[in-house]
């Protein structure tokens, strides 16, 4: 046995990273909210020219909340679990909120900044820091949600 694996924070990490890496694998591989929202009133999509990764993003605004948002597209397993736990957390949160919430998860990964519990399971992505190229894919559907959502929304017949 090394001197690392008597560490006490060394299980820890250790449990850390194989649960965040289970997180992320579940939500890539069963992605909440995938499909198109029939009803939604704003929409936008984005795409990462650096590797084709392609997502757009549907939410449905009732004044500055946000009340269903789903996605669809063809990403990697970094962004389309992002996009997944994205839509779990930003139902029926504000725009203000939203944005905060993204300006937030922006930093901690751009970062080395402490995650918040507000964050939640978005602190699976904590191994995404060390590889710029994979922060733009954690980073794919927030932008096009808040893309949308400065968008002017769409009037519903």
């Amino acid at each position: 046995m090394n001197e690392l694996s008597h560490h006490p924070h060394h299980h820890r990490t250790t449990v850390d990273a194989t649960l965040y890496q289970a997180i992320i694998l579940d939500h890539s591989k069963h992605p909440r909210n995938f499909g198109r929202l029939e009803a939604s009133t704003v929409q936008a999509q984005e795409v990462n020219r650096l590797c084709g990764d392609s997502l757009t993003v549907f939410a449905r605004l009732e004044g500055e909340r946000v009340t269903e948002v789903q996605f669809i597209g063809s990403a990697c397993a970094v962004a389309t679990a992002s996009a997944s736990l994205m839509t779990t957390l930003v139902r029926g949160k504000s725009r203000q909120e939203i944005a905060s919430l993204a300006e937030e998860f922006e930093q901690f990964l751009r970062t080395d900044c402490q995650a918040s519990q507000r964050l939640e399971e978005l602190r699976a992505f904590e191994g995404v820091r060390h590889y710029a190229v994979r922060i733009k894919c954690a980073l794919l559907p927030w932008k096009a949600l808040q893309k949308s959502l400065v968008a002017p929304p769409t009037v519903l017949p």
